[in-house]
């Protein structure tokens, strides 16, 4: 079984953490508080994967397992996973140009970011799982 501390592999990802929010529309660069926070979390993070590469993710909340989740997904599959949340964004005309226009307005016509509103708990492990997808 390898064993792959989350916090060993920031370096070589942060590149990769201004990429996704910058094709967003997002601001380019997490700020300093947002990088302490990331590393404080990919530090109580643990993924082991296996012989087969299947992840398991070890935290000592469920923040930090959902940051450490995000993490191994992105690094499985970002290919799949950066379309998918610039679409959720409803963004996708200013990264595809007018292919993605009819979706964007799709996505807005139903509001979803505003009905979309989860409660305390659900918003807490969102807030944690997202970063780690943007580590990647």
């Amino acid at each position: 079984m390898r064993h792959f501390p989350v916090a060993a592999a920031m370096r070589r990802l942060a590149v990769a953490a201004c990429l996704l929010p910058s094709l967003a529309g997002a601001q380019t660069q997490p700020s300093r508080a947002e990088m302490r926070r990331w590393k404080r979390a990919a530090a109580q993070v643990t993924i082991y994967r296996d012989t087969y590469g299947v992840p398991h993710v070890h935290g000592h909340t469920d923040a930090e397992t959902m940051f450490g989740m995000a993490y191994a997904r992105a690094e499985d599959r970002f290919q799949e996973t950066e379309p998918a949340y610039i679409a959720g964004l409803a963004r996708s005309a200013e990264v595809g140009g007018e292919s993605g226009a009819g979706m964007d307005t799709f996505l807005k016509a139903f509001e979803l970011d505003r009905r979309g509103k989860m409660d305390d708990i659900k918003a807490h492990l969102e807030r944690a799982y997202q970063p780690g997808e943007e580590q990647r």
